[in-house]
């Protein structure tokens, strides 16, 4: 605690003997044979190891209460005494310790103050009061108290009958009222800024006017988010998550920051449930060196997954934008291939590469192989086999594409395959092996694969990778060039930038006090401006559940259910060119739409542009397991594009381009 001044004492021997007790020096005794020093009557508080003194608070004032719990703590440790803590409407007794505006001293009032963090030590009587307007004020006034008369050599407290201290705090920078503060509200924070006011006009009748940063600044200002204000700029730096936030003097401004729109939403009502501790004879007066800051922290990750939503403020229809569409691929009756689906597309050499699964007519049937469809032009596209059907022990193998990458000149495709136990095997009316029902369905894992090609048209043969959890999505590198890639309630990561390389795998574990979900399956993610990670998981219930990652994705927190609907349909999640954060998918479970929400702050998904909801008749809807219209869809951006790519009834294959700035992207 910094003193400023004191104000005044009754007399001038008593301030001797204060200086005296700083000093740690007993008091001088009856008997002393100086005769310098007349013995001044003191009240006793703890002697020879005993005290029949409480320390009272005001009632159902918890922090008030944890200021005299401190103080009883102090003077326990330095005489081995410890005092009760009662509040005042516990019986009164004779010798007391009385903090704060008790009902026990009426004669106290706020007009002996001149400044909020002012406080006074005063005797009256038997009683010891240490006075002040709030419970930093009296705080200050008990660990003064403790310096002058707690004597830990002695194990006594001692202090003379008849003393009074006023002692001033620290001196406010700012009287919101009497100098006509005005609230400068940013972009993403109009409606904090009009809690704000509120809060300040029910305080003190006061009402500041609210105006937008554009406004010149003024030299009296309550700035509250992203303002473009040098003050703002200052404190943001300290701010590293989404939900972290700061107040803080800055001159004469008070800066109210935080790391989204929801951050700067806590820091404000966290500001305002302490403005009566700034109240002070009708106006609200802050100290220079206030600050108040909350890092909201790994620890709190469960209040931001769930409040991870996609609640739309606009919705942006399919007729509002320039929507290229191209079929890829439409079965033709004469090849017998009716099944596609699990679609990658990328650029490579100048054109577009898409990559996904084929089978004959049921999803993941034996048989099952790799297809690559070329383009030049997004709209024509030359489709040819890329990994055949496998044979295996007793059936041919699963293969489902799980990727595509580029890097040093090279595409490479990735995918898995499998085989089914051949006691769960079923057969077609041919005789021919026919995949089990999903729930019988036993799988012998052969491993993933990848292919490459430096021109496009020569490719390698499959190389085995081994076992790899990711695959759900193409590898993504973030934001220090680690390489993650998502999986199925899974991921791996990498540090070899080539994607060929070891990989490290992560199996995501569901929080025990959570409920449990149907399934946890195919995940996306993304990586927050403070290098946190994201990822979601499908989980075919009510909502979508969600892990993070501090450490650049290796140690994930348990996963927790978010407020973001699940579909159960595949999606996912990244950053748009222009930083904000992406979702892809739908919002119904018949698979009819493919929806682009948009996020500024990574929480609310709130930014909705519809791409497409036309309906699709199938040409064999009797394949197993061929539900919806829009399926697994996964994206791709070049300079001027965003382009989806996604299977239609899950026999044909698609894709669509929108020009970004189309859908607010401006670079």
């Amino acid at each position: 605690m910094h003193k400023n001044r004191i104000k005044s004492t009754l007399l001038l021997l008593i301030t001797a003997i204060l200086l005296c007790a700083c000093a740690g020096s007993k008091q001088p005794d009856e008997e002393s044979t100086t005769g310098e020093h007349t013995p001044v009557p003191s009240l006793d508080i703890v002697a020879d190891g005993v005290s029949d003194y409480v320390i009272v608070t005001p009632q159902s004032d918890g922090d008030m209460y944890d200021v005299g719990y401190a103080l009883s703590r102090s003077i326990q440790d330095a005489t081995g005494v410890s005092l009760r803590v009662v509040q005042d409407n516990y019986p009164e007794s004779t010798h007391e310790i009385l903090l704060g505006p008790t009902n026990r001293m009426p004669e106290l009032t706020e007009e002996l103050l001149e400044m909020p963090r002012d406080f006074i030590i005063q005797a009256v009587g038997d009683k010891i009061c240490l006075y002040g307007l709030n419970t930093l004020s009296v705080s200050a006034a008990a660990e003064e108290f403790c310096t002058l008369f707690v004597d830990a050599a002695s194990r006594t407290v001692s202090v003379p009958e008849e003393l009074r201290l006023t002692v001033s705090g620290d001196v406010s920078f700012a009287e919101l009222v009497s100098n006509q503060y005005v609230i400068v509200a940013g972009s993403d924070a109009g409606r904090a800024a009009l809690e704000l006011q509120q809060s300040i006009e029910t305080l003190t009748g006061y009402k500041p006017e609210v105006v937008g940063s554009n406004t010149e600044a003024a030299a009296y200002e309550i700035l509250v988010g992203q303002t473009g204000r040098a003050e703002t700029a200052q404190v943001m730096q300290k701010i590293d998550a989404a939900f972290d936030y700061a107040v803080e003097v800055v001159g004469t401004k008070l800066v109210i920051a935080g790391g989204n729109t929801d951050g700067v939403t806590l820091a404000v009502e966290d500001f305002c449930g302490q403005l009566e501790g700034f109240l002070f004879r009708e106006d609200l007066k802050i100290a220079g060196d206030y600050t108040l800051w909350h890092e909201y922290g790994k620890e709190n990750v469960v209040d931001y997954l769930s409040s991870i939503r996609n609640d739309p403020e606009y919705v942006v229809s399919e007729g509002q934008m320039r929507v290229e569409r191209a079929r890829i691929y439409t079965p033709d009756g004469e090849d017998g291939w009716y099944y596609s689906h699990h679609p990658f597309v990328t650029s490579f050499g100048g054109k577009l590469y898409a990559f996904y699964s084929s089978g004959r007519r049921n999803e993941d049937d034996c048989g099952q192989r790799i297809m690559m469809a070329v383009s030049e032009n997004f709209t024509d596209w030359q489709v040819s086999v890329l990994v055949d059907s496998i044979p295996g022990t007793a059936s041919e193998l699963v293969c489902y594409c799980k990727g595509c990458y580029v890097y040093d000149g090279k595409l490479r495709v990735f995918y898995q395959s499998y085989e089914y136990d051949p006691s769960t095997l079923r057969r077609n009316p041919d005789g021919t092996p026919l995949r089990p029902l999903e729930e019988n369905a036993v799988r012998l894992q052969n491993g993933v694969f990848y292919v490459e090609t430096a021109d496009g048209v020569n490719w390698s043969e499959p190389v085995s990778m081994g076992t790899v959890y990711g695959g759900n999505l193409s590898p993504e590198p973030l934001a220090d060039g680690r390489l993650l890639w998502a999986g199925y309630g899974s991921l791996s990561w990498s540090d070899d930038p080539s994607a060929i390389g070891d990989w490290t795998n992560i199996r995501l574990v569901r929080n025990a006090d959570v409920p449990v979900p149907r399934t946890v399956t195919e995940s996306g993610f993304y990586q927050t401006a403070d290098g946190v990670i994201y990822l979601f998981s499908r989980t075919n219930d009510q909502y979508l559940y969600a892990s993070a990652s501090f450490d650049n994705g290796t140690t994930w927190t348990d996963m927790y259910p978010t407020s973001f609907p699940d579909t159960s349909n595949k999606f996912q999640f990244g950053t748009l060119p222009d930083g904000r954060y992406y979702f892809i998918g739908g919002i119904s479970r018949s698979r009819s739409e493919i929806i682009l929400m948009a996020s500024d702050d990574g929480i609310n998904f709130n930014q909705w542009y519809c791409l497409a909801d036309e309906p699709y008749t199938q040409l064999d809807p009797n394949g197993m397991y061929k539900n919806g219209t829009y399926g697994y869809m996964t994206t791709h951006f070049d300079s001027e594009y965003l382009y989806v790519i996604y299977s239609l009834g899950k026999e044909s294959m698609e894709i669509l381009r929108v020009p970004l700035e189309d859908i607010g992207v401006h670079v």
